[in-house]
């Protein structure tokens, strides 16, 4: 069965500061989901590093979410960017106990091991609209509509 995540992505071209080789250098880094501040965790995050890898991190303030990261490929092609998820990152077994909010909710998984799966055959593709902020900062772009900040210029800063 073929596992499609559409995150569908088209660059928008807003001027000669916003051309595909300007996004190129720009997407690496770390990016998070609706702020630039990091609290202790992060939200929906992406690393994108130079050599066309990327690891997606789900919401860490999520404690109950299995799935923690997908990793992949990714590649810009006349302003659209692709990504081809190749593996995942998943909470294995575990137990359910009383969370600690406001850090992590009502409930959390605890005792858990992280398992990396291999994608099986065929790979996912997404595929991400990516636009300007309509804010000034250059360490804004939006994902299909929804704003991601800059927080590191370096992926391995994680």
């Amino acid at each position: 069965m073929r596992t499609m995540l559409v995150l569908a992505a088209v660059v928008g071209f807003v001027g000669p500061c916003f051309a595909q080789h300007n996004l190129k250098d720009q997407i690496v880094g770390i990016w998070q989901e609706g702020d630039s501040v990091v609290a202790a965790m992060y939200t929906e995050s992406y690393q994108f590093f130079a050599n066309g890898k990327f690891v997606f991190h789900t919401n860490s303030f999520d404690a109950l979410e299995r799935i923690k990261e997908i990793k992949g490929d990714y590649r810009l092609n006349a302003d659209t960017l692709y990504l081809t998820a190749t593996s995942r990152v998943e909470l294995v077994g575990g137990t359910v106990q009383p969370g600690q909010p406001p850090v992590s909710g009502d409930w959390e998984i605890d005792d858990y091991t992280l398992k990396e799966i291999k994608q099986i055959p065929p790979p996912a593709v997404n595929y991400i609209i990516i636009e300007k902020c309509e804010k000034k900062s250059s360490n804004c772009l939006l994902f299909n509509k929804v704003p991601y900040y800059k927080t590191d210029s370096n992926p391995r800063n994680w």
